[in-house]
């Protein structure tokens, strides 16, 4: 082989080389996208949500069609109105607040700071932040109250009771110095 010959098949080997791994690529991508939005639609069971309610003493009939509603309604604004919110879907603002929980538990929006009192939800600030590093790994261990203490150190009833008013931390209640875990219902 020459090396004209050579270059030209160098060319066209690293050609239909790239062309390959772009499609692979494309439909790899394609697959996992679907995926993913399998995933989320299994989130948005009305059965699911009804436990996740249960789990903080709220009987509700909100249906999965006002779950996705809500979902496209807040998952790109922190700030919302609760009132305003739940007016809108005919829902009260205790069951809205389940619905916002529910979905920063499934992990389809990011968290956020829910203030009863302000009528609002707001971003966690840079504390919150920090607060919800520092508690998320003894959290998920699910430690009971006084380990929990005992690891987080000083003032950490003050820490836990801030998380619980503010409503940081979904899927975990703290009543009467006990934790209860919203997975511990189910397993």
């Amino acid at each position: 082989m020459r090396l004209k010959e050579f270059i030209i098949f160098i060319i066209i080997f690293t050609i239909l080389y790239v062309l390959f791994f772009m499609v692979f690529d494309y439909f790899k991508n394609k697959s996992a996208l679907e995926k993913s939005e399998e995933k989320k639609e299994k989130n948005f069971d009305t059965n699911q949500f009804t436990k996740f309610a249960k789990f903080y003493d709220i009987v509700t009939e909100i249906n999965t069609d006002i779950i996705k509603s809500i979902y496209m309604d807040i998952k790109n604004n922190y700030s919302i109105s609760l009132s305003q919110i739940s007016a809108k879907y005919n829902i009260s603002i205790n069951e809205l607040i389940i619905v916002i929980l529910y979905l920063e538990y499934k992990d389809l929006i990011i968290k956020r700071s829910i203030s009863k009192n302000l009528d609002c939800t707001s971003p966690l600030t840079e504390k919150e932040e920090a607060l919800v590093l520092k508690y998320s790994l003894l959290l998920f261990n699910k430690y009971d109250y006084n380990s929990l203490i005992k690891n987080a150190g000083f003032g950490a009833e003050k820490e836990l009771d801030y998380m619980m008013n503010k409503l940081i931390i979904p899927g975990i209640r703290i009543e009467n110095s006990t934790i209860y875990y919203v997975g511990d219902s189910n397993e």
